[in-house]
């Protein structure tokens, strides 16, 4: 049994992905150092501070109501996107598994999370969204007709 849990100890503390617990008043109660090199903070700063600590102010109301619709079971969804404020003031995305925690009598106990760090990807689809807005803004503007064409079908 101790070498089974000293196993499972393992996965999580030497794991890619971030685990975040959290108790039913969304303060923190675990992280793992793949969190915490996400975020920048020690283990020891994530504690007991509330899941809310770590979230843009101006989206901590719209998390705030995400949160306790979740818990009311208002708002089922097991898998999103979050973004995250780091120590340093940067953004982190996180594509979010998520799991309510509950007791024998179903009450939430807290919820669970495996995190993953998918900041490069919301900057290359931000950098590609520009580039595309850039050049649709070109194309419209052009004093001349600007077409393109790919295997004889007009793409633009």
């Amino acid at each position: 049994m101790d070498s089974d849990l000293e196993r499972y100890r393992q996965y999580v503390e030497l794991g890619n992905e971030g685990v975040w617990a959290l108790d039913a008043d969304f303060r923190t109660r675990f992280v793992n150092p793949a969190l915490c090199r996400m975020l920048g903070y020690s283990a020891e700063e994530m504690m007991g501070r509330p899941v809310s600590d770590f979230v843009f102010e101006n989206e901590r109301d719209a998390f705030q109501q995400t949160m306790e619709d979740r818990k009311a079971g208002r708002d089922t969804r097991t898998v999103l996107e979050r973004s995250y404020r780091r120590k340093d003031g940067s953004c982190c995305w996180g594509l979010l598994s998520t799991t309510w925690l509950r007791g024998d009598n179903g009450k939430v106990l807290g919820s669970f999370a495996m995190v993953s760090d998918i900041t490069e990807r919301k900057q290359v689809e931000q950098a590609l969204a520009e580039s595309r807005e850039t050049f649709r803004m070109l194309v419209e503007s052009s004093p001349t007709a600007i077409g393109i064409v790919h295997d004889a079908n007009i793409l633009y």
